[in-house]
């Protein structure tokens, strides 16, 4: 970890900076951040780049400024989140001011995360009511280097996939409308519980619902019913864990949140088309 003095233009000097390098393990099986920072920036800030060889997340604290990446600029707003991919050339910036907490990362499933997210695009700008708990790991990621003055390469691991998964639970929403606090409490309930039984009855009860209300309003702003959604989400944690570990199958079914290494084995098939072996071989 080193902190580093701001030098760019339109950056005031209250600003923060600080870069990583990750450990041997970090580099092998993790997604690990490359820089953070907290931006107080003046009008003249401007990022232009054909290519800067990470990911890059930013939430923008207060003000307004835009982003490009090759298919027209986006607008960004007070509580707006983007993911960039600046592998690709790309412009951001502002003409009136903003405060930004943003991270540029990498890793070796970096690449899968983005694509399932952007489906196509350069970049993803979610709203403002789907960004809070985007803003609450990417402030994690900042205290790690600015507050605690400690790097930890599986927290840092921790926040981005907790990140990036809020992104792909939060893609069907987009859909459909804007999610509302309830079920946006909710995906992180369930991403941060993955591993727990996470029963229709109980989760409805969290927002004193019904099941038969709750899984209404769920399906109709996530796109997806509570049963569906959670297995994907299961589904999408043991795709990273076959990836990025050498968990048994066994593991993996036990710390997605299935009842059996079978039950886990036929639904992964179902849904991926091959065995969780067959999946960890193809991707090793």
């Amino acid at each position: 970890m080193e902190l580093m003095k701001v030098k760019e233009r339109g950056v005031m000097p209250e600003s923060n900076i600080y870069f990583n390098t990750p450990g041997e393990e970090g580099l092998k099986l993790f997604l690990y951040p490359i820089c953070c920072g907290h931006f107080i920036c003046g009008n003249d800030y401007r990022v232009n780049r054909t290519n800067y060889d990470s990911f890059l997340l930013m939430y923008v604290k207060r003000g307004e400024g835009f982003v490009g990446a090759g298919e027209g600029k986006k607008y960004l707003t007070a509580n707006d989140v983007i993911l960039l991919d600046c592998y690709r050339p790309h412009a951001y910036g502002t003409e009136s001011g903003w405060e930004i907490l943003w991270a540029h990362f990498d890793g070796k499933q970096a690449r899968d995360y983005f694509e399932a997210v952007s489906q196509g695009s350069g970049c993803v700008l979610l709203s403002p009511q789907m960004s809070q708990n985007v803003y609450g790991y990417l402030h994690k990621i900042y205290e790690l280097f600015h507050e605690i003055c400690t790097t930890s390469d599986t927290l840092g691991n921790k926040y981005l996939v907790n990140i990036l998964t809020e992104f792909l639970m939060c893609r069907g929403a987009a859909g459909s409308g804007r999610a509302t606090g309830i079920t946006d409490d909710l995906l992180t309930y369930i991403s941060e519980n993955i591993r727990l039984p996470l029963k229709l009855k109980e989760i409805a009860a969290r927002v004193s619902l019904s099941p038969y209300y709750f899984t209404r309003l769920f399906k109709k702003e996530v796109g997806y019913t509570p049963h569906r959604y959670i297995l994907m989400a299961r589904i999408n944690s043991a795709k990273f864990y076959l990836k990025s570990s050498e968990l048994p199958v066994k593991e993996v079914a036990r710390n997605c949140g299935f009842a059996s290494e079978s039950g886990f084995c036929v639904a992964f098939k179902r849904i991926v088309g091959m065995t969780p072996k067959g999946y960890r071989n193809q991707h090793m």
